[in-house]
């Protein structure tokens, strides 16, 4: 008779013990060598047939005492469901822990899988499994919105995910990536199946050429998942208008962002009454067919004209203000006579200038804007004796600068805009009082302002926020001079404000802060010139506004500006995307419009 020290198998909790037999017919009693299984976690979970359940099972091998027993092999083994486990052994650490996962089957109810040690009775884990509905959205997860430079990879893969009606992600699922149009560039793979999260992921190198571009990810018929991200942008000019924004790069390639309501973004797309809007540059719709030289932004439409001085408009046009009564979702040509050196997009009306220095208007002529007291809107051609070289479109207001420095205002003057008394409406024209010698001029909705050719500004008409920027808020009938001492050598009003870039590239402005469009990081009217914030140089300002907001339901309004290195920003008002960095937050300091170095 002999005695052998085996072990004896036991599972803690299931209320039933094996007995081992050793030796010539004796019975061994179990010592404190019997080790048995226990469930730690992963008890009483559930997940969607096909993935992986959330947490792995885990189990702990100890003996009587409680003792963890260290370095036994436990097998996993699946008992119903058509899963599989991994691993499907694992050796029990310091601590008697053993662990595995289980990728749950395609049959949907309840899935087991137990944990043998030996012969000993087995510790079973049971996970519900549920069904994975139809696919039903493709969703954006990450990689959109990026710039690099032409022909570059992104830094962030493009991610999708798909899910069912339920929100559960769908596993093994085909991923079409297709670049829009020539310019888009490639996109690898172009064929990915989804994972067990309902992702999957592409890489996208931009096409040989700078700007917006875009790639859709498909599954089947349901709608795309759109990926919109540029070869980085040099630009050449910023337009501010009422509520949205246009500019030009160096490759002669127009941009446009913010409000779409009717169509004045000119990128083709269906105008949506109450939107869309877009928070960051699109192309216009004639890109690779025309090329712009300088935009004019209005309220509700814009107008341009290319590099052979042809005249586009584009937008709202209820009353002619494009040269046509049919509003246009494109840049569309101005009716014969259409050559011009520059166009000035009003609220509801355009002034053209021709190359021989007349200036034409058409549009709305509710306050004689066009140059005449008759109310038709037919296009006029405006009775100046001289020869202009510059022209401004205001609210209901219009000027020009004539070849020898004099100023002439007409249209709707209840605030002394025109710059001679403040009688309703001047008309035809009126010369603007005080003898000064301009050389340029700037409209906003009520109020004018003009540069002097020795580089001081003078501004008239309403001063409610100190637009005019004497220090007061009084208005005035005749042109007061800028309170500053500085020199500029641009202007531009917007609808209550006005800003300025002096000969050291330095931009200034005045008026209206009620959401930041003055830039000096407050909402603080002022009635002299403050400098912008962000100590950043430029070569160009262009203020807007006007219309109504959202909150609050008043004129918004916001600024932009091209620095010397070539890179534009905005600040102000930006509930419709005006300032184009991708969001609809408003800045009180100057942002960087989205796609740029």
């Amino acid at each position: 008779m002999f005695r052998a020290k085996i072990r004896h198998l036991l599972a803690f909790g299931l209320g039933t013990t094996t007995t081992i037999m050793a030796g010539c017919g004796s019975e061994w009693t179990p010592g404190p060598e019997i080790v048995a299984l226990a469930a730690v976690s992963g008890l009483g979970q559930s997940g969607y047939t096909g993935t992986v359940v959330p947490n792995p099972f885990v189990v702990r091998a100890a003996d009587q005492s409680g003792t963890a027993a260290e370095g036994l092999t436990v097998t996993w083994r699946v008992v119903s469901g058509g899963g599989s486990v991994s691993p499907s052994q694992s050796v029990t650490d310091a601590d008697g822990l053993a662990s595995t996962t289980l990728r749950l089957g395609a049959t949907a109810g309840a899935q087991t899988v137990e944990a043998v040690l030996g012969r000993g009775q087995p510790v079973q884990f049971t996970v519900t499994a549920r069904a994975v509905g139809a696919p039903a959205r493709l969703l954006v997860v990450s990689g959109a919105d990026q710039s690099a430079a032409p022909g570059a990879t992104l830094a962030d893969s493009l991610v999708v995910r798909l899910i069912d009606d339920f929100n559960n992600p769908v596993s093994n699922v085909e991923v079409v990536w297709t670049p829009v149009g020539s310019l888009a560039g490639r996109v690898s793979p172009t064929k990915v199946k989804t994972d067990a999260d309902g992702r999957a992921a592409a890489a996208w190198i931009l096409g040989e050429t700078g700007g917006p571009k875009q790639v859709e990810a498909t599954v089947g018929s349901l709608d795309p998942a759109v990926f919109v991200a540029a070869g980085t942008v040099v630009y050449s000019g910023v337009f501010a208008g009422s509520r949205h924004t246009c500019a030009n790069d160096v490759g002669g390639v127009s941009y446009c962002w913010g409000f779409n309501d009717d169509g004045q973004l000119g990128i083709g797309e269906e105008a949506g009454g109450a939107g869309p809007v877009f928070s960051a540059p699109k192309p216009l719709a004639s890109t690779g067919a025309l090329t712009f030289g300088a935009i004019s932004a209005g309220r509700h439409h814009s107008c341009a004209i290319t590099l052979s001085n042809i005249g586009y408009c584009w937008g709202a046009s209820p009353d002619g203000r494009t040269g046509t009564t049919s509003q246009t979702n494109a840049p569309a040509q101005v009716p014969a006579p259409s050559v011009f050196s520059s166009t000035s997009a009003g609220r509801t009306h355009t002034c053209g200038l021709t190359l021989m220095g007349v200036v034409d208007c058409w549009g709305s002529n509710q306050g004689g804007q066009l140059g005449d007291s008759a109310r038709t809107t037919t296009r006029k051609t405006v009775d100046i004796w001289d020869p202009a070289i510059a022209i401004a479109a205001g609210g209901l207001h219009s000027c020009a600068v004539t070849l020898y420095g004099d100023a002439y205002c007409w249209g709707f003057n209840r605030y002394g805009q025109a710059g001679n008394s403040m009688v309703e409406e001047i008309a035809p024209v009126g010369l603007v009082s005080g003898g000064l010698a301009f050389m340029a001029i700037t409209a906003g909705e009520n109020h004018t302002c003009a540069l002097s050719t020795t580089g001081s500004a003078y501004c008239w008409g309403d001063n409610t926020f100190g637009q005019l920027g004497d220090g007061s808020t009084v208005p005035s009938a005749d042109p007061i001079p800028v309170e500053s001492g500085l020199t500029f050598v641009s202007l531009s009003a917007g609808y209550a404000h006005t800003c300025g870039i002096t000969s050291s590239d330095v931009a200034y402005c005045w008026g209206r802060n009620l959401f930041g469009e003055l830039g000096d990081g407050t909402t603080q009217n002022r009635s002299a010139p403050v400098a912008v914030g962000g100590g950043l140089s430029f070569t160009m300002i262009t203020a807007g506004g006007g219309d109504a907001g959202i909150s609050p339901a008043i004129p918004p309004a916001h600024t932009c500006g091209l620095t010397t290195g070539k890179v534009i920003y905005c600040w102000g008002d930006n509930q419709f995307g005006a300032l184009g960095d991708g969001t609809l937050t408003n800045r009180r300091l100057p942002a960087k419009v989205a796609f740029q170095p």
